[in-house]
């Protein structure tokens, strides 16, 4: 198995544009669920912001830079919204300074037991974002499984700098 220490397996490089990670996660399937759209509980492994339960809801989220205007935002629009089995969105991504990203998001969940199978995928990405892109879902899913298990662990961005190096490697030619 792939593994850094409590960093579970390496996302799969579908193609240049797509990554996929599975995960095993404590259930029942509904609480799963909730942690990927509810705000307060999304806040603990990802960032806060609820996930608009209709077809061509939209959601904004901006992280300002220094010196107070927005540095980073994403726009979500709901794809798919099937509680409490899938979870499909586009995602617009704009940085000070940079083009606009557009890209696409799928959770799928499945019961195994008393464990819930997820899949994530990220599709259409732009073949420079793959690495962060892959990076950044790595960490926030193993703070997802340490907030579901109750566990102690390193915080994302930790994780991040630890794997981005992993990733690059992978998004290589």
């Amino acid at each position: 198995m792939n593994e850094l220490p409590g960093d579970g397996d390496y996302g799969t490089r579908i193609d240049p544009h797509t990554i996929r990670f599975e995960r095993d996660l404590f259930g029942p399937i509904e609480r799963v669920w909730s942690y990927l759209t509810e705000s307060d509980k999304r806040a603990t492994w990802l960032y806060p912001g609820d996930i608009p339960s209709t077809p061509g809801g939209e959601s904004r989220k901006s992280w300002p830079g220094k010196d107070g205007e927005p540095q980073f935002t994403i726009v979500i629009r709901t794809r798919i919204y099937d509680p409490p089995r899938t979870l499909e969105y586009e995602v617009s991504e704009a940085a000070a300074g940079a083009p606009a990203r557009d890209s696409r998001v799928r959770f799928e969940l499945r019961e195994d037991g008393e464990r819930v199978h997820l899949t994530l995928t990220h599709a259409a990405l732009a073949p420079e974002a793959f690495a962060s892109v892959g990076a950044g879902w790595h960490a926030h899913l193993a703070v997802l499984v340490a907030v579901l298990t109750e566990t102690a662990g390193d915080d994302a961005e930790t994780r991040y700098e630890r794997l981005l190096p992993r990733y690059e490697a992978m998004a290589a030619p």
